[in-house]
């Protein structure tokens, strides 16, 4: 009877183990740079800000700029190459930035960047959940265990931009 309960016990640990190997885990980190590549892909920005480098600014989030960094080396938006930068916090952030990525420890400051981008063509994407309700057009949030994104298509375009409605399709909530 032993014998036959261990024999279980490996075998499930070893189908575990195997499973466990066939199964993806892509870090939040890397799945943050993955939306925040695509969005640049679905969003429309004016024909003023079609010129130049297109420049995305990680606010306060080190892994999230390393993974972006890796992930949009040699790629463009149309003609324009896409460049990366990290700023520690709000205070530091400088120049035109089409995308703008808040991580949630820079939540307080939150206030200032809004002031920073107003009336720029800048998409604002936060991490924390229920920015969008403050002024971001991107949040993320948690369902189910898996990680998703919302919307404000209106926030959006108070920006000067336009969203793919594919793009409304993949939101978990679009408003």
């Amino acid at each position: 009877m032993k014998k036959n309960l261990m024999v279980v016990i490996i075998g499930l640990l070893l189908s575990a183990s195997l499973f466990a190997q066939e199964m993806k885990v892509v870090s939040l980190q890397k799945y943050y740079a993955s939306c925040i590549f695509n969005f640049s892909r679905y969003v429309n920005w004016p024909a003023d800000a079609k010129s130049g480098d297109f420049n995305i600014a990680v606010v306060g989030d080190k892994k999230v700029f390393d993974e972006l960094q890796t992930l949009v080396t040699g790629r463009t938006v149309g003609t324009q190459a896409m460049k990366v930068s990290f700023f520690k916090s709000v205070a530091e952030l400088s120049g035109f930035n089409h995308i703008v990525y808040l991580s949630s420890w820079n939540n307080k400051d939150y206030g200032k960047l809004l002031t920073k981008i107003s009336g720029k063509s800048t998409l604002m994407v936060a991490e924390q959940e229920g920015m969008i309700r403050s002024g971001a057009g991107f949040d993320f949030v948690s369902v189910d265990g898996y990680m998703k994104f919302e919307m404000d298509k209106s926030n959006i375009e108070k920006a000067g931009l336009q969203v793919s409605s594919a793009l409304e399709k993949m939101a978990y909530r679009a408003d």
